[in-house]
């Protein structure tokens, strides 16, 4: 549970920690719940310092922290096809972190072993996120 964007912000810091290079993290969750804001925690975790903001009409952000961060967004893309013209399976598990806002959108797209964030706008007050993670599935 995330009460404030602060909070949102802190944890993307904690889930940077237990990142590693190769990793895709897939968000999903409605339009303003803080998908972004989790992926500015992330970035700042990894060290980038620098203005984040959501690529929604460039679909792609590029950062460089202390490793690179791919930032993608697939709100826009109306088939699965035009996110490989973009060339994500080129980065996705090379080196470099991927972020993915509205994941959800097109999942066959994505890794098999990719954390999942789910980011839901809760019902008791309208500040409130709840925020349901699942990391990669390391075993295999």
């Amino acid at each position: 549970m995330s009460k404030s964007p602060g909070e949102t912000h802190e944890l993307g810091i904690g889930i940077a920690k237990r990142l590693q290079l190769g990793d895709t993290v897939a968000l999903s969750g409605e339009m303003g719940c803080g998908k972004t804001e989790i992926i500015k925690g992330i970035c700042r975790g990894l060290g980038y310092q620098q203005a984040v903001t959501s690529p929604s009409y460039t679909h792609v952000h590029h950062y460089k922290g202390h490793i690179e961060i791919l930032h993608v967004d697939f709100y826009l893309d109306g088939f699965e096809d035009s996110i490989y013209d973009l060339g994500l399976d080129e980065y996705m598990g090379g080196n470099c972190i991927t972020l993915i806002e509205w994941a959800d959108k097109f999942p066959s797209a994505l890794p098999k072993k990719c954390w999942w964030i789910d980011i839901k706008h809760t019902y008791t007050n309208p500040k409130w996120r709840t925020i349901t993670i699942s990391p990669a599935d390391v075993s295999n």
